[in-house]
């Protein structure tokens, strides 16, 4: 494996690099919290920003995308073009999702679809599921690309044996840095600036370590010497004669992966930061994804001008180009490059899932079965802290045992589009979400189902079996020896792409399941509400009435937050309330105190578990539970009535009204206005 290395790198000394590496990283995040003390203008948020978006540049991207290259040339191009394309075209839908999150204290991509549907439990429980499932391939992907490098650097772990050994220390590090990191506080919208700069800082090493290389490998492929190049042209690897297999597959995976990935929406929706020019992103994460894919070319044209007759894997050759030139300050630069890209992925990965099983399954469970009743308020936050650190574990573990089942020659691009296809199941809801208001949770459920288990059945499995995991039996001769069940030729063989023809089965099935539910079923008050405020106006404030909740003072409500974000926070968020609203914090809950209550418990525990709290507490206290909700969901009734009355009114006027906004755009009109100016009906709506 070794062959035409001039010398190894010794094991300690990259241990202690590492070592000394995520001390740095601790430090940086350390520094990071307190500056948020300190303050830090909006220019330099942004660019805190911006850089930590680039967390989606893991090890697939650091060295999985040099390895697609020299094997399918330009395929590698759709997961670094993808994201640039909505970033840069689709920023308007980013720019919803960060206003709709910020305004109902959402703080996962299972939270905001929860949310979306009617603040729907189990369809925020069926997200976690295939978010986690889904995520586990990735992060095994992680664990494989850092003992693959570390391997190859200093040849430690390339028996069997060894290899496992290493491989279990690298889980068991990866695991801890995102406890680490990750699991300092309950509040999850309170921001973690301190992760958030240590994200940041790890994207300019990884830029740095890339460019290095890449201008490295420019001198290899303009050397005049003919022993280092071995007849590999341009054209021989990249050809313009069409685009690649799968390309457009890719492309679709990649572009709903910057926002459907948990990892992605935790840094680009929850950690936006409302004083940070998040614009400045719009044009510097694109530079940052376009720098990576165009270095990609030199780096894959010199691995195979002198590496092609070596045993180095393709998806090593970030490494292995500076180790055949006895640099070892590049080796190991390239070494910290890639162990950042894996380290800030399985760091924010970990943060987000974890956050998605303590909020969506483990603090529901103990609120139904009381259990958190015999300890003390104080213990809560503890308890919701430690769940995260065990799912934390527990995702790792998973990682480590799919890493030990798939076949150690598979590809890093294969088992990282197999992420993205499971992530691209939230777009349907997410989109569908913020622009159809007749989006169902009916709708939703059956559609991420459907989709989940085809994805399963025609990617994720076969996988397995490929691997020798499972039986690959069902693969060649379909389910119980139903050849119209092969889950590669589903119903009938197109001799499409094993992923084109996974990814077009689930996402098709689960649009098409999804509105036809929507269709049929009706939407409930809680629904209609949601469904008003997430595809409703962007910039819609609440107007909060203060009618009184019986038996409930505004001391209980601070009562109950404490009970799950801690005594000091709860006081000081109910503090500045009463403060901004000029309110006396003995007084009865009106409410806006019970909704500004129910936000505050969400920054913690997600919106679907504080509605339970909500509910049961007051229900307890002896409110009907039809008066909480009603209570709870009386702002976006108030304002529906006032436009019905507005609407009633305009329709029984004799003459021709319109309204126009500041832009001359329609805003409302009657039926006489219609009759006057002879519009057909159908072409007169809202906006034109």
């Amino acid at each position: 494996m070794q062959e035409g290395m001039q010398r190894l790198i010794n094991g300690w000394a990259l241990l202690l690099t590492c070592t000394v590496y995520v001390g740095i990283l601790f430090a940086i995040a350390r520094w990071g919290d307190q500056e948020k003390r300190r303050g830090l203008t909006a220019k330099w948020r942004g660019v805190v920003y911006s850089l930590a978006l680039a967390v989606y540049c893991t090890s697939w991207t650091f060295y999985g995308a040099v390895g697609s290259a020299a094997q399918d040339g330009w395929l590698f191009l759709p997961i670094y073009l993808g994201p640039m394309l909505i970033i840069c075209l689709g920023w308007p839908l980013i720019e919803r999702i960060v206003a709709i999150s910020r305004r109902q204290r959402l703080t996962t991509i299972a939270d905001f679809i929860a949310a979306r549907y009617g603040k729907s439990r189990g369809l925020g429980v069926l997200v976690t599921v295939i978010a986690t499932i889904g995520s586990i391939p990735y992060i095994a992907l992680q664990l494989k690309a850092v003992t693959n490098s570390f391997t190859v650097t200093s040849g430690i772990g390339s028996d069997t044996a060894a290899g496992t050994d290493l491989a279990i220390v690298v889980t068991a590090a990866l695991a801890g840095f995102a406890i680490l990191f990750g699991t300092r506080k309950v509040d999850i919208t309170e921001h973690h600036d301190g992760v958030m700069f240590a994200i940041a800082f790890e994207s300019v090493i990884k830029l740095v370590a890339f460019v290095a290389v890449g201008i490295f490998a420019l001198t290899i492929i303009g050397s005049p010497a003919p022993d280092m190049l071995r007849g590999v042209q341009f054209g021989d690897v990249f050809a313009l004669d069409g685009l690649p297999n799968t390309f457009l597959t890719q492309l679709l995976l990649a572009s709903a992966a910057i926002f459907c990935l948990p990892r992605q929406f935790h840094v680009a929706i929850v950690e936006a930061r409302a004083d940070a020019s998040i614009n400045m992103a719009r044009w510097v994460f694109p530079a940052y994804l376009a720098v990576f894919s165009v270095l990609v070319v030199p780096i894959t044209l010199a691995g195979l001008s002198t590496l092609q007759a070596s045993s180095i894997s393709a998806d090593s050759y970030v490494l292995a180009l500076p180790m055949n030139a006895g640099l070892d300050w590049l080796t190991l630069l390239a070494f910290i490059g890639g162990f950042s890209a894996a380290t800030g992925m399985v760091i924010v990965a970990c943060i987000a899932l974890s956050t998605m099983i303590s909020n969506e399954i483990v603090v529901p469970l103990l609120v139904r079965l009381r259990a958190m009743q015999s300890t003390t308020h104080n213990d809560y936050p503890w308890l919701i802290l430690n769940a995260r650190r065990l799912a934390i574990v527990a995702i790792a573990a998973l990682a480590f045992v799919y890493y030990s089942l798939t076949d150690s020659n598979t590809a890093l691009a294969s088992i990282g589009l197999l992420s993205f296809a499971a992530a691209a199941q939230f777009a349907p809801l997410i989109l569908l979400g913020v622009y159809w208001r007749r989006a169902h949770r009916v709708g939703a459920l059956s559609g991420l189902a459907v989709g989940f288990v085809l994805w399963g059945y025609t990617l994720f499995l076969p996988t397995l079996a490929s691997a020798g995991a499972i039986s690959d039996e069902f693969i060649r001769e379909g389910l119980f020896g139903i050849e119209a069940l092969r889950p590669e030729a589903l119903v009938f063989d197109l001799g499409s792409d094993p992923l084109t023809h996974g990814v077009a089965w689930s996402l098709i099935m689960n649009v098409l399941v999804m509105v036809v539910a929507s269709l049929v079923c009706k939407q409930t008050m809680i629904e209609r509400s949601q469904a008003r405020t997430f595809a409703g106006l962007p910039a819609l404030q609440d107007n909060l009435t203060t009618s009184a909740v019986p038996g409930v003072s505004q001391n209980d409500l601070r009562e109950l937050a404490a009970r799950f974000v801690g005594r000091e926070h709860a006081q000081r968020s109910f503090a500045d309330f009463n403060a901004a609203q000029r309110r006396d914090n003995s007084a009865q809950s009106g409410a806006s105190v019970l909704r500004f209550t129910e936000k505050l418990l969400a920054g913690a525990i997600g919106a679907a578990s504080a509605r339970v709290v909500m509910t049961s507490a007051l229900r307890h206290r002896g409110s009907d539970i039809g008066d909480v909700l009603l209570l709870l969901d009386e702002t976006s009734e108030a304002i529906r009535f006032n436009r019905q009355l507005v609407e009633a009114t305009l329709e029984n006027m004799t003459q021709g009204v319109s309204v126009v906004d500041a832009e001359q755009r329609l805003v409302g009109w009657n039926r006489r206005y219609l009759e006057l100016m002879d519009y057909d009906e159908n072409l007169v709506h809202v906006g034109q």
